[in-house]
């Protein structure tokens, strides 16, 4: 029953032995069926005990130590393991061989490694012990397994063929056209392989063998591709492959595609001028933003272009969308509408308010090139070429001039009305901070520093006194609070720290281009309650000399009517802090700050003097208002110690803790070196 010793008998060979002693075939499948306990269509010599005879006796060795023992029980379940996995293979593959080329090794490069052997296995179905199998086949730990390691006689016959092969041939190729190919059909069947070898090569090994494990797909025929599984190099090819032919004429059509390309952008730019004019004027008219392929060959038809449309199409189609939309013919020009648009959405919720305060402050319903540069600057768009450009991009009928028909194209939503639209642009810097503050205060019922510690501020109170945040998140929160106001004022009144009258002062000379009108004297008490001083007068008297607070340096920038006035504090500071929402609590608190480094060295000390002074031992006491009043006193402060208490004590218990204190951060100064 088991002439191959593979620990295992198959059905079909059952019936044949049976057969020979008189049982007829449904007898042999009845009595296999009982055998087959398992269902596996396999039967082994543990089912065989069924009938009832002894089995042969093994001699005993009594001097195997219990280790011995053991590593021999080891060994012997190990080798059980791989039995059932060779047993498994010939059940599903027919070979060992075959199994490993059509179901093992699938990438064919000869080894397996643990994580490819195990994927391999489940993809055939094998769900045995994986581990186990894997070092009993790799008993030299060499981390990988190869045919060999499942069937060393196959591997063996295949290595001495190709040995000898490569005694008299040097590539695969003269072996199959001299030797076995001999018609040139391509395929060599058995009769053929088996006269080759015997005739021709005088080769003395198992043939027969040799062909069956060749044969891998049990045609009885051999091609190329079979046959390389012997491992003999190839022939190098000098021709080139359908595939290689077909990669050539796409790269050539690539090449012609986008040479097409570079030609319709040229005739583009000399009709035009640029891609973008070109496409609002005469490809896109509808401003629906994108072309179909017959709408694009009729636009072209219509200027008179002459060209491959095929071949265009598909160099700008490059995504197989079926459409065709600017950003595809000019990337640049679509880049450079997005930054100035993301811009725009900061300060802005529509393109009329957009429109009217930054690009038509004189209400002419028109924007020149200088009058855009000016408002690039201010909204921190600060690339001369680059606004220029973007101007050219705008300006559809190449006037010189830009309104707000022209300006749909950044893709802004409209106004619901353009009387709210004017009236939001003539909101001043000082109104925007007036009504910027009391929002704050209704909304969170505190003073500033409080509103904007829980407001906009994020992370441990340590964090907040240092807190910045740029113009996106700044207006972001803002959005997220309801506040409706004027966010470009506001920014450029926050950044300049009170230095608003010349960013007003030069959007009223933008006004009044004439200049002969004389300018409005600016509120100095609504700029001196913020704590900063100013000296501004009219435009035919002496020039604004602002004073900035707590170390925030004016920017220059250009001269307006002799004056040197700060037009891009956006690029030049770009970010607020708490020194720009409260400046006169900023100063109370760094004043603090000073006077504190200067005499301790850590917050720890500063506050274990404090609490001394109130003559507390606890370090976990807090201080009411009155007791961090006397002893910030006591130390020598001079300044509004009330007012840092507040500043402290956001949560408005009215008392002071060490974890409220560190808010300050206070730090010993830098050592001299």
């Amino acid at each position: 029953l088991d002439p191959t010793n593979s620990g295992f008998c198959l059905f079909d060979h059952f019936c044949q032995e049976l057969q020979k002693f008189g049982w007829d075939r449904r007898q042999a499948k009845a009595l296999f069926r009982m055998f087959d306990v398992g269902g596996e269509q396999d039967i082994s010599m543990d089912e065989l005990e069924l009938v009832g005879l002894e089995r042969r006796a093994v001699d005993q060795v009594d001097s195997l130590t219990p280790r011995d023992m053991r590593k021999k029980q080891s060994v012997e379940a190990n080798q059980a393991v791989v039995d059932n996995f060779i047993a498994f293979l010939h059940r599903t593959f027919g070979t060992i061989v075959r199994a490993w080329r059509l179901g093992l090794d699938a990438d064919g490069d000869g080894r397996l490694r643990f994580q490819e052997f195990c994927t391999s296995c489940k993809d055939i179905g094998y769900r045995g012990k994986l581990k186990t199998l894997w070092k009993a086949l790799d008993s030299k730990n060499t981390g990988y397994v190869t045919l060999g390691s499942m069937a060393p006689k196959a591997q063996a016959l295949l290595d001495d063929f190709r040995t000898f092969l490569e005694e008299d041939y040097r590539t695969l190729d003269d072996v199959f056209e001299r030797v076995l190919d001999t018609d040139r059909s391509g395929r060599v069947s058995q009769e053929e392989f088996f006269a080759a070898c015997r005739d021709k090569l005088k080769y003395t090994g198992n043939v027969a063998k040799l062909f069956k494990h060749l044969d891998v797909k049990q045609n009885l025929n051999l091609t190329m591709q079979e046959v390389e599984f012997l491992g003999m190099r190839r022939r190098v090819a000098y021709t080139k492959t359908t595939r290689q032919l077909i990669a050539e004429r796409l790269a050539k059509d690539k090449r012609d595609a986008e040479a097409m390309l570079t030609r319709f952008r040229e005739f583009l730019k000399l009709r035009h001028g640029n891609l973008v004019r070109a496409w609002r004027l005469e490809l896109d008219p509808d401003g629906d933003g994108r072309l179909q392929f017959t709408e694009f060959c009729k636009a072209c038809r219509a200027m008179g272009f002459q060209g491959n449309m095929k071949a265009l199409w598909i160099s700008l189609d490059d995504d197989d969308t079926g459409f065709v939309e600017l950003r595809e013919l000019d990337p640049e020009a679509v880049q450079l509408f997005d930054e100035f648009t993301q811009i725009l959405r900061i300060f802005f919720v529509d393109l009329d308010t957009a429109w009217y305060s930054t690009l038509d402050l004189d209400g002419s319903g028109k924007c020149d090139v200088g009058e855009f540069q000016l408002a690039c600057q201010e909204l921190g768009f600060k690339k001369e070429k680059a606004s220029s450009l973007l101007f050219r991009y705008l300006d559809t009928p190449g006037q010189g001039l830009v309104s707000i028909k022209e300006m749909k194209v950044l893709g802004l939503p409209r106004a619901a009305s353009k009387d709210e639209a004017l009236q939001f642009a003539r909101d001043s810097g000082a109104k925007a901070i007036l009504e910027f503050e009391i929002h704050l205060k209704t909304m969170f019922k505190a003073p500033l520093v409080h509103a904007w510690r829980r407001g906009f501020c994020s992370g441990p109170c340590e964090e907040h006194l240092l807190q910045q945040l740029n113009a996106e998140e700044f207006c972001g929160i803002l959005r997220r609070l309801n506040f409706r106001g004027n966010f470009q004022a506001l920014w450029f009144q926050l950044l300049e720290g009170g230095l608003g009258s010349g960013w007003e002062f030069v959007r009223q000379r933008r006004k009044k281009k004439d200049g002969a009108e004389e300018m409005p004297v600016v509120n100095k008490h609504s700029y001196e309650s913020r704590g900063v001083q100013f000296l501004v007068q009219t435009a035919g008297g002496a020039s604004v000399r602002p004073s900035v607070v707590a170390g925030v340096a004016p920017t220059s920038g250009e001269h307006h009517g002799g004056l040197k006035l700060p037009l891009n504090a956006l690029s030049e500071l770009k970010r607020v802090s708490l020194r720009h929402i409260a400046p006169e609590v900023w100063q109370e608190l760094t004043a603090f700050q000073d006077h504190c480094a200067g005499l301790f060295d850590s917050e720890d000390a500063v506050w274990a003097e404090l609490l001394a002074q109130c003559l507390h031992t606890d370090f976990n006491t807090r201080l009411r208002k009155v007791e961090f009043v006397r002893a910030a006193k006591q130390i020598g402060f001079s300044g509004n110690a009330e007012s840092v208490f507040e500043a402290c004590d956001v949560e408005q218990e009215a008392q002071m803790s060490l974890a409220k204190f560190r808010f300050l951060r206070i730090c010993p100064p830098p050592l001299e070196v």
